[in-house]
């Protein structure tokens, strides 16, 4: 479910979705929800690409383009908020016993609905977005050269800690949302230079919350991976 406040800040969880009547699980079910419809929203505030170039020359080019700008595709997207609020845990969070369920879930979804990806491809996906300085190898926690849900989620809770406090990465700080902040935050984490540090932080998080157990007891159950 996506909700726009009258802040214009997009409000996201997953309470309803493309998954309510395939997930048996609910915590799962409430994960992939979230995920999917913060991919929704995301696509939702894409700028559709100009139709051709404009030399604006001419009076003809300059009306023309005009008349594309103000299409309603484009003027959809213009207003789409680009403040949001992810929430991608359900309830009330207890730091000291996450959802794993809901967070390997929404884990899973946001990876493409696939439980791991090639290092390599992976990196190029977050190039492909986000310019040549990032990488993916940090996550790659087992160093067996993919990058599993359980990995992948714990950049997704690095990415809570720092939507409430950017400066640093608490336990005590994970809500269950990511904002804006957290997002942006956490993109130091995948730079390519901060590689050490990022790998160390995120293999603490995998540990400190067994998401090598969790993960097994995901895939345990195939309806939790239905496509």
């Amino acid at each position: 479910m996506v909700n726009f406040s009258y802040f214009n800040i997009a409000k996201i969880n997953g309470d309803s979705g493309p998954y309510d009547n395939k997930i048996q699980n609910s915590s799962v079910r409430y994960g992939r929800n979230a995920a999917a419809n913060y991919k929704k929203y995301l696509e939702g505030g894409q700028i559709p690409p100009l139709s051709r170039e404009y030399n604006f020359q001419t009076l003809e080019d300059i009306s023309e383009f005009t008349k594309e700008l103000n299409s309603p595709e484009q003027q959809r997207a213009l207003k789409y908020p680009i403040q949001f609020s992810y929430k991608y845990l359900p309830g009330i969070v207890d730091v000291q016993n996450i959802d794993t369920r809901a967070l390997l879930g929404s884990a899973f979804e946001e990876m493409g609905k696939t439980t791991k990806i090639p290092v390599k491809d992976f990196t190029q996906q977050l190039q492909s977005a986000l310019g040549p300085d990032v990488s993916a190898e940090a996550l790659d926690i087992n160093k067996d050269s993919n990058i599993d849900i359980g990995e992948y989620a714990t950049s997704t809770l690095v990415a809570d800690m720092l939507s409430s406090d950017k400066t640093k990465l608490k336990k005590e700080n994970i809500t269950g949302t990511i904002n804006n902040q957290g997002e942006n935050s956490s993109l130091a984490y995948i730079n390519s230079k901060n590689k050490a540090v990022a790998s160390a932080e995120f293999k603490a998080i995998y540990d400190d919350f067994k998401l090598d157990e969790a993960t097994k007891d995901f895939l345990s159950d195939p309806n939790n991976t239905v496509i």
